[in-house]
C-alpha cells in the first residue's frame, strides 16, 4: 500500500482592485464557475464546534499534525440545506 502525503498551504495577498479586474479576465477564460455561483459570488457562512475545553482549537494551536473540526455550513443563506462536515487533517500545513 503506498501513502500519499498532501500538503495544503493557503497564502492571502492584498492587490490593488485594476489588478484583481485584470486576472478575473484571465482566468475567466480558463476556468468553469463553481455551480453555486452567482453574479457576484457567493457567501459561505460556517459555525464550529468544539468540546469545552477547546481541545480542536488546541490542537491546531499546538501543531499536532492530525487534527479534526467539526463544522456546520451553508452556501445559500436563503436554503433551508446545511452541511455537517467533520473535517480530519493530517501533517503539519493547513
Amino acid at each position: 500500500m503506498n501513502i500519499i502525503n498532501i500538503f495544503r498551504v493557503e497564502k492571502k495577498y492584498e492587490m490593488p482592485y485594476i489588478v484583481s479586474r485584470k486576472l478575473k479576465s484571465t482566468l475567466e477564460v480558463a476556468l468553469k464557475p463553481d455551480i453555486n455561483n452567482k453574479e457576484n459570488g457567493y457567501m459561505v457562512r460556517s459555525l464550529y464546534f468544539d468540546t469545552i475545553f477547546d481541545n480542536d482549537y488546541m490542537d491546531k494551536e499546538d501543531g499536532i499534525e492530525y487534527r479534526k473540526k467539526l463544522r456546520l455550513r451553508t452556501y445559500d443563506l436563503d436554503s433551508n440545506i446545511l452541511k455537517l462536515e467533520l473535517k480530519e487533517k493530517r501533517g503539519r500545513c493547513s
